[in-house]
């Protein structure tokens, strides 16, 4: 006798979310309704508010089935310390993670990076039909126990990472090196990127002054005004390309500080190093110092200040250059010195 075939007809919005409701229950769930994202209907599911908590989807009215899922973000400030302490090992980290989720009988989905997610997105789909209680609860625990994976093998990494594990005498040393190593980095690709910023906005401010000049005076204030259109236009373009520029410009950076590392340290314990993190120290502009990795968006921020000439960053910003351009040029950026 054959087994009896699955109907996978979809069922209708109320009986796929009486159906959640009642596996949820049966299983000493709660599930909570979400709303506003863009599915046909979502349950936020946990073990009486334990966290991490999963959702329960139904993407489409006509799918005939549900997915649970959870999102797990890694914040950029950790993944960029994991990649600057060793960024071998890390590639190591995402390639484990990504084997011990397919062992673990999952979906994953990746967002961000390939081999640098920022979001790690764990999903196990059940077809209506033929699923019960006993077998949402197993879905809904592969999931859970997935997303764990992901943030226990990030915590592990960093507990592994220079300036953990250690006794407290060596951490406040590595945590000192390391403010010390951020801000003479993050002051430099400020300085290298200041200079295409504010040659660009030079630039463009000249440019287009001239290029509205000559259209009134050759086709009246119509046409000048098209061309101020223009001209905002290319500036919006020109402020992503910088945009990009910086970010690209970070992410570089950042990559080589393990390996500069490694020959600065040595350095690291005359006290000029400790000048740039004290002129930090002493601003506060709302945001993450110069002294801790910083993310794209932080990093643009500053960038804006910079351009806009801030009074308050400027000068903090030109004592910062004058700290840089007083630590051998070897120091910084991890060349040979010249013979």
């Amino acid at each position: 006798m054959g087994d009896r075939p699955i109907n996978m007809a979809p069922k209708k919005g109320k009986d796929v979310a009486d159906q959640v409701r009642h596996w949820a229950a049966v299983s000493g769930l709660d599930a909570v309704p979400m709303s506003d994202l863009g599915s046909d209907l979502a349950f936020e599911l946990s073990e009486h508010g334990a966290l991490p908590s999963a959702m329960t989807v139904h993407h489409k009215v006509d799918d005939a089935y549900v997915v649970i899922q959870t999102m797990v973000r890694v914040p950029d400030a950790e993944r960029q310390i994991l990649i600057a302490s060793d960024p071998s090992r890390f590639r190591d980290l995402v390639w484990n993670i990504r084997l011990d989720l397919a062992r673990a009988d999952v979906e994953i989905v990746v967002h961000g990076a390939d081999m640098d997610p920022d979001t790690w997105e764990v999903r196990k789909r059940l077809f209506l039909e033929g699923t019960d209680a006993a077998m949402f609860f197993d879905a809904y625990s592969r999931v859970i126990s997935a997303s764990k994976c992901v943030i226990w093998s990030y915590k592990r990494a960093l507990d592994l990472a220079p300036g953990h594990d250690r006794s407290p005498k060596e951490v406040v040393s590595a945590d000192r090196d390391q403010r010390v190593l951020y801000a003479a980095f993050n002051t430099s690709i400020l300085l290298m990127t200041s200079f295409m910023e504010g040659f660009t906005k030079v630039m463009t401010d000249t440019v287009g002054a001239m290029a509205s000049g000559m259209a009134e005076a050759m086709g009246g204030e119509d046409a000048a005004e098209d061309v101020r259109n223009e001209v905002r236009e290319g500036v919006a373009d020109a402020e992503e390309s910088r945009r990009t520029m910086i970010c690209e410009e970070r992410r570089e950076v950042y990559a080589q500080i393990a390996q500069k590392r490694k020959k600065i340290e040595p350095l690291l314990g005359d006290p000029i190093f400790d000048i740039g993190p004290g002129i930090i120290q002493r601003h506060d502009f709302g945001m993450p110092k110069l002294t801790e990795p910083l993310d794209d968006e932080v990093m643009v921020a500053y960038a804006k200040l910079l351009v806009d000439e801030d009074p308050t960053f400027t000068e903090m910003f030109k004592e910062l250059v004058e700290w840089v351009n007083s630590l051998p040029q070897e120091d910084v950026s991890g060349e040979d010195p010249a013979p």
